[in-house]
């Protein structure tokens, strides 16, 4: 999927765990829902945490703290 949308102008950022792709690989070569954004691809950006990211390519990486 090409990220063109920029989530974060409205508080959100795409799924950290299927990476935006809304699903994730399973046994099989098939394909389950994501359970972290069930398939919005995007999640609410939590405001409690500081995060650090590093944007390289146009891919944005958040920083482990």
């Amino acid at each position: 999927m090409e990220k063109i949308f920029d989530p974060e102008t409205v508080g959100m950022v795409f799924c950290p765990l299927c990476n935006g792709e809304a699903k994730l690989p399973e046994e099989n070569d098939g394909f389950k829902v994501c359970p972290q954004c069930e398939r919005f691809r995007i999640i609410k950006k939590e405001e409690t945490t500081e995060e650090k990211s590093v944007e390289f390519r146009g891919v944005r990486v958040t920083l482990p703290t």
